[in-house]
């Protein structure tokens, strides 16, 4: 709050509120990504099977079959996965209702963000050398 403040008293009128409508937005946006976690189409679990096909589960249970995109990036410290689109599991087809194809559409996943305190070491070297060397088509 002091640096809003202390942008008031320094800048002039415009690039004030210029800059304290930036603030406010980013506040906005870090208010709205807090509870994304507790969104029904958060991710909870990722899995690979023994064919490489990738699935997901997200918070409802219901379970999502996509590939990996080739820009993908793993790295040491993180990895990021670009998604093709997502297809719900044959067995749940029935089961996927949602409240709005729109809102469905906008909310899944495009990319997931992995880091190290995600999930356990072998885990995550396992994905690593999976997603490195094991995705050939």
């Amino acid at each position: 709050m002091l640096v809003v403040f202390s942008l008031i008293y320094s800048l002039p009128l415009r690039w004030a509120a210029l800059a304290v409508l930036a603030y406010i937005l980013v506040c906005v946006w870090q208010w709205t990504q807090l509870p994304a976690t507790r969104w029904p189409w958060s991710v909870q679990s990722l899995r690979v099977d023994v064919f490489g096909q990738m699935t997901l589960t997200d918070k409802r249970g219901q379970t999502w079959s996509f590939a990996v995109l080739p820009d993908s990036v793993v790295h040491p410290a993180c990895i990021v996965l670009h998604l093709t689109a997502l297809v719900p599991q044959e067995n749940e087809l029935t089961l996927v209702k949602t409240p709005s194809a729109l809102m469905t559409r906008l909310l899944r996943p495009k990319r997931l963000l992995i880091l190290p305190d995600q999930a356990d070491t072998q885990a995550l070297q396992a994905l690593r050398v999976w997603l490195k060397w094991g995705i050939r088509e």
